[in-house]
């Protein structure tokens, strides 16, 4: 298996769900010979393939994104690598979760549901609490929510805090990422949603 430049850098954190034959599995659980769910192209129906090495991990810098499926007021969160694509609704291809363009909006392709709203991705920082992150919302003028990665979850405060944490330090929160090594030109499901991605395009 040849490793595919579409999968350079796609790496999210513990706790994540990926679409599997077994239902959602937490990506860092995912064992060399499990099938997960992928899409071939983008224009294809998704099916089954197996992964054939075990899955990569590394320390990373990671991304809170925000996303409000079908419309709904009620927020999901992604913690990722800024690698990380995100296919769009319709025709409009895939978008880096670091491309300024995410915070106008973009509606992204699901497998539950139509669609979700992405509303942004912001710096995830360090607090004094190891596996505690926080974030700034918008243009570091208000705070956003705490990110709590700690015993293999990926827990989101409110949208939008009053204060910065007590522990608060201003250097990005690294932690142990894990990616899914797949054939080239295929994409897997993450997140309760289905998000489709790639990463490194």
């Amino acid at each position: 298996m040849s490793r595919g430049a579409a999968h350079a850098g796609a790496c999210f954190v513990a706790g994540t769900p990926v679409h599997a034959k077994h239902g959602l599995v937490p990506i860092e659980q995912l064992r060399a010979g499990d099938l997960v769910l992928t899409r071939r192209r983008t224009d294809d129906a998704p099916s089954y393939t197996r992964i054939e090495t075990p899955i990569r991990h590394r320390d990373a810098r990671v991304l809170l994104v925000t996303l409000f499926p079908d419309g709904e007021a009620d927020q999901r969160a992604l913690v990722c690598t800024d690698t990380t694509c995100l296919l769009q609704d319709g025709a409009h291809g895939f978008i880096r979760v670091d491309d300024p363009e995410m915070f106008q909006g973009p509606v992204l392709a699901t497998l539950v549901g139509e669609f979700a709203i992405a509303w942004g991705a912001r710096r995830v920082l360090k607090t004094e609490t190891p596996g505690l992150g926080w974030t700034y919302f918008d243009d570091q003028d208000y705070f956003g929510p705490t990110i709590d990665l700690r015993d293999g979850q990926v827990v989101v405060s409110d949208i939008r805090a009053d204060s910065q944490p007590d522990d608060a330090l201003e250097d990005d929160l690294t932690t142990i990422a894990y990616e899914i090594e797949l054939p080239e030109g295929e994409f897997c499901f993450v997140g309760e949603q289905g998000l489709c991605v790639a990463g490194g395009l």
